[in-house]
């Protein structure tokens, strides 16, 4: 268990420790896909799924927090959104690209550390 009830493992984009003054790092998605467990309190924004009804992405709506995010999805909501490079906080209307869909698991690819956040 990786600390969420109900999912045995995180989803998560995989980061190396930065040495200093490192701008790019190779990055993967481990392949574990979300799960949706439903709505909850600080996690009803609005799921897209693949054609193939996989989740893919996440739209933030009022209210949302992260742990709460990474709870309803089975995520390591973090290291989402450091790669969707939001940041420490989530605003409404932020979406989260969660792997599915746009990530082939385990490859890694290279992700420009530097790029500003929103």
């Amino acid at each position: 268990m990786d600390g969420v009830a109900g999912c045995s493992t995180l989803s998560k984009i995989v980061m190396p420790n930065l040495a200093e003054g490192q701008t790019m790092v190779e990055v993967a998605w481990n392949g574990v896909e979300p799960v949706d467990k439903g709505q909850s309190e600080g996690a009803r924004g609005i799921i897209t799924k693949t054609a193939d009804g996989r989740i893919e992405s996440y739209t933030v709506t009022d209210g949302d927090s992260p742990l709460a995010i990474g709870e309803r999805l089975c995520i390591s909501i973090f290291t989402y959104m450091y790669y969707n490079h939001i940041g420490d906080k989530l605003l409404t209307g932020d979406v989260l690209i969660l792997g599915p869909g746009t990530l082939v698991p385990n490859e890694y690819f290279s992700f420009d550390m530097t790029q500003p956040e929103r």
